[in-house]
């Protein structure tokens, strides 16, 4: 059976470059305004905006952009693209960095994801919500595709979208609601057997991590109405004796690996200490595992010269003695070595390789 997906490419691929590896995952987006009337899906010609560059993030929902973008030609003197409008004002604030993000809430027509050689894009979203910042730099750009990210900014009837769940024709069933990550491109729209077929193949009994719902669910537009718990993995460090649970976010926003902990005393002596994360699901253990031994220099835990691959560049122990949940986040280094695909129209998370086998049509 043919289906509609989309291979977006990515700025630069997650590939040592000499000494130095690229530690974001960067696509480029360009904002549509539409002389039609979008509330009501009446065509018109369309008017594109300037093509830039985003990370993609995990960690988060929505597009912050500089306010500019949304302009004419890119100057906010000018006017807004036709069919975008403004909102109310918002605040974001992002982890670990307390950067804090200030502007306003946009609606737009529609925003082309994925940059082809010829300057083409790959595909197109439907009218999604979006922020404008107003402190940030034209050289700002993020891209927020996670979920189970609670507490973003909203106002009524607007909160941030994610653009990934919201392409033209998932509303419909096709694409499918769903997205794989690779270390070179971002494929829209699989569905389990044909990513298990690409890029499951270290799996020796391929199956999903189920997501349980969230409650309450999101107030945002659209798909964001379906909305996902993070899964509950394993995380084993020496000093802790026992394995623990912990929920589990890949965070492609950040290279550092931050961990909180319900156990009072978990992080002293952590120098030395050595760190895995795995994956176990009902009766096999999925591919998915980072193993990896601590240092200390002035305060911080570094992994070692001989961690695998897929070591973060720092750990951070979060909430210490404080801690009312057990929570994770690996940030993007897995991400090198494995290939990650979020299931949102059904709930279920997969790890496998980053290898493609072929081409699905």
């Amino acid at each position: 059976m043919s289906r509609t997906t989309f291979s977006i490419p990515q700025v630069n691929p997650l590939v040592p470059d000499g000494d130095k590896a690229n530690d974001r995952i960067e696509v480029y987006i360009q904002f549509i305004g539409n002389t039609a009337d979008p509330q009501h899906n009446i065509p018109g010609q369309e008017v594109p905006g300037l093509a830039h560059k985003v990370q993609v993030d995990t960690g988060s929902i929505g597009i912050v952009i500089p306010e500019e973008i949304l302009h004419v030609d890119g100057d906010k003197t000018k006017d807004l693209l036709p069919g975008v409008t403004k909102g109310p004002a918002c605040k974001i604030k992002y982890e670990p960095s307390n950067d804090q993000i200030e502007g306003n809430f946009y609606k737009v027509p529609s925003v082309a994801i994925g940059q082809n050689p010829d300057g083409t894009f790959v595909g197109h979203t439907a009218q999604i919500t979006v922020m404008g910042a107003t402190n940030m730099g034209m050289d700002y750009g993020m891209m927020g595709i996670g979920f189970d990210r609670q507490g973003g900014p909203s106002a009524p009837g607007y909160a941030l979208d994610n653009p990934y769940i919201n392409f033209v024709g998932m509303s419909a069933g096709d694409p499918l609601v769903s997205y794989t990550i690779t270390p070179t491109e971002t494929v829209i729209g699989l569905n389990l057997p044909d990513y298990q077929l690409q890029y499951g193949r270290l799996l020796a009994n391929p199956t999903e991590i189920k997501l349980e719902p969230a409650s309450p669910k999101t107030s945002g537009s659209g798909l964001n109405q379906k909305n996902w718990l993070t899964p509950q993995l394993q995380i084993s460090i020496s000093t802790l004796g026992s394995p623990i649970s912990a929920a589990v976010l890949t965070d492609t926003g950040v290279t550092v690996m931050m961990m909180s902990c319900t156990t009072p005393d978990w992080a002293d002596n952590l120098d030395g200490a050595s760190v895995s994360v795995s994956a176990n699901y009902t009766t096999f253990q999925m591919p998915y595992n980072i193993q990896f031994t601590l240092t200390e220099k002035d305060g911080k835990y570094f992994p070692v010269a001989d961690s695998s691959s897929d070591a973060p560049s720092e750990f951070l122990p979060r909430a210490v003695g404080t801690a009312t949940e057990n929570f994770v986040n690996t940030g993007i280094h897995p991400l090198f070595t494995h290939s990650y695909y979020y299931n949102a129209q059904n709930g279920y998370v997969c790890f496998g390789a980053p290898t493609r086998a072929k081409n699905v049509t």
